[in-house]
């Protein structure tokens, strides 16, 4: 048998084999093959901008690792803000009110405008405005 055969039939002998483990567990290259619970878990917090393969990892087995009234918590916190935080009518800013705190607090110079791409950069100005006075 030449290089290239054997080459192939070990090739498709692992696409064989590795079909075999997607099957049962969810595989994914540079991973460990993980519970599908496990891997599931993993792959919601690679949805996180700028969480990766091993950090995704770190962030579940921390989750793991936690009491179940600590998960609970967490989990009731990941909920209640996505049902509750909306954008403040007046400004869009982030806020659990119709109006956000910026757009309510009466110090204010409502003849002064700030835009901001995000409203976590609001977060960083008001604080560097803070710090100025």
């Amino acid at each position: 048998m030449t290089w290239l055969k054997a080459r192939l039939v070990a090739l498709v002998f692992h696409q064989d084999l590795a079909s075999k483990n997607t099957q049962q567990q969810r595989y994914k290259p540079g991973q460990h093959v993980f519970h599908t619970t496990l891997a599931k878990l993993i792959e919601e917090f690679q949805r996180f901008p700028g969480v990766g393969p091993k950090s995704a990892q770190r962030m579940a087995f921390y989750v793991l690792g936690m009491s179940s009234e600590s998960v609970q918590g967490f989990a009731h916190a990941l909920l209640d803000a996505k049902e509750r935080v909306k954008n403040c009518s007046i400004c869009f800013h982030l806020s659990a009110e119709n109006s956000c705190e910026i757009c309510t607090n009466d110090r204010r110079d409502k003849t002064v405008m700030c835009v901001v791409a995000e409203s976590r950069d609001v977060v960083a100005a008001n604080t560097k405005a803070v710090a100025m006075y």
